[in-house]
């Protein structure tokens, strides 16, 4: 499915809207989900299933005190932060 139709037809539930916000606070490294409060695996990796997310090796400052693998926002991902939750043109 193409970004143009994913966006007119594609409603997030609470849990994947709250995900992407969290998400979107990760501007340019892939960050720890410790470090986006309440996002939890399965929201993550539902949001990565969907190409809202994209999943990668923390920074090394991340990695330095443990972490391994991170999430941040995808191009589909800031199209989406930038319609909002519910499906349709803006």
């Amino acid at each position: 499915m193409d970004d143009d139709t994913f966006l007119n037809i594609t409603t997030l539930t609470a849990h994947e809207w709250r995900g992407v916000e969290q998400l979107a606070n990760a501007i340019s490294e892939f960050e720890p989900l410790a470090k986006r409060g309440n996002l939890g695996v399965v929201v993550a990796e539902r949001l990565v299933d969907l190409r809202l997310a994209e999943k990668g090796p923390c920074s090394p400052r991340y990695a330095a005190i443990g972490y391994t693998e991170g999430y941040r926002l995808s191009d589909l991902g800031w199209k989406v932060k930038q319609r909002g939750r519910q499906a349709g043109p803006r």
